[in-house]
């Protein structure tokens, strides 16, 4: 499904569209249950020596907020650009070079494609300000408030309980 057929393949530029969607998530344990859905659009540019690859990701993903802990359709877009060359065994030379045998069949871009999402996926996510307003759900975020440290600094009386447990 992710496959790039290279015989027949002639000298030029091919282009090619994916979809990255909940079933492709879930075939990976580290994003199973993650939800979106991301076109990918590759361009392969194929010489008499190499291939040139480049990718682009663009969609959205279902993130939660780490402010309010809702969900919410964050934007991904993400780019690279990676080179095949021909050789006598698969290895990757560099972080933008692989290198195939010359009798190969296709490239397979699954990996690729998953590896370009886990990296460009943002450490924290919340929701986006919208006029210099936080979108986040403030019902949330006055239940959150309620479980904080209470103005006076005084330790929540359940974390004092847990304390004195540690200190014994």
């Amino acid at each position: 499904m992710y496959k790039i057929p290279l015989q027949g393949l002639k000298v030029g530029t091919h282009e090619y569209d994916y979809k990255l969607d909940n079933q492709f998530f879930d075939g990976f344990d580290y994003t199973e249950g993650t939800e979106g859905e991301i076109e990918a659009k590759v361009t392969l540019i194929k010489t008499e020596l190499l291939l040139s690859l480049n990718i682009l990701l663009n969609g959205h993903i279902v993130a939660v907020c780490d402010r309010c802990l809702d969900t919410f359709n964050m934007p991904f877009e993400a780019e690279t650009e990676f080179f095949v060359k021909f050789g006598q065994e698969q290895e990757e030379l560099a972080e933008n070079l692989l290198v195939i045998p010359a009798d190969s069949d296709f490239i397979d871009l699954k990996e690729s494609l998953y590896e370009l999402y886990l990296l460009n996926v943002p450490l924290k996510t919340v929701h986006p300000d919208v006029d210099g307003e936080s979108t986040c759900n403030e019902r949330m975020l006055e239940k959150l408030d309620d479980y904080s440290v209470d103005p006076e600094n005084k330790i929540d009386p359940r974390w004092a309980e847990l304390k004195k447990l540690i200190n014994k």
